[in-house]
């Protein structure tokens, strides 16, 4: 196994400007989601998909009852996208390492149900919800971090 290398936020910060020059992918996503179901078959995990992978709605899978919608949901993504989803619970370091990138949080909403909705640096970016009124509390993060396929830790 390949031993890592503690390195400081700034050394990290240079290193992948270095690699991949200043810019940031995700603020040339041309169109925020909507979601088209509501209440408890709702359909706002879809609708921030929708809007990360820009793809229309339709084409993410409905795994409502799903035993395990996450492998389910990774298993369509990984091949027809390239990317697969980690969930996390939410805490402040992440929100910090994350800054810049658009995440899918979620938590209660002010309609007291759960919602997920997308943030930026922190804060909210787009709610799919009509009202717009995002969440409580962050509880969970859910990244989508890019599929290589045969990646090692060599």
């Amino acid at each position: 196994m390949k031993k890592t290398k503690n390195i400081s936020k700034e050394e990290s910060e240079k290193l992948l400007s270095e690699r991949f020059g200043e810019c940031e992918a995700y603020d040339v996503i041309n169109e925020k989601i909507g979601q088209t179901k509501f209440g408890s078959e709702g359909n706002c995990m879809s609708a921030c998909l929708a809007t990360l992978l820009e793809c229309h709605i339709e084409d993410i899978p409905c795994l409502h009852g799903h035993k395990n919608w996450r492998k389910a949901l990774n298993d369509w993504m990984i091949p027809n996208h390239g990317f697969y989803l980690i969930s996390v619970i939410a805490n402040d370091d992440l929100f910090e390492r994350t800054q810049g990138s658009l995440v899918i949080v979620a938590g209660e909403s002010m309609r007291g149900v759960n919602h997920a909705v997308i943030y930026k640096n922190g804060e909210l970016w787009h709610d799919p919800h009509p009202e717009k009124t995002g969440i409580k509390d962050a509880e969970e993060m859910d990244l989508l971090v890019q599929y290589y396929k045969g990646a090692t830790n060599d």
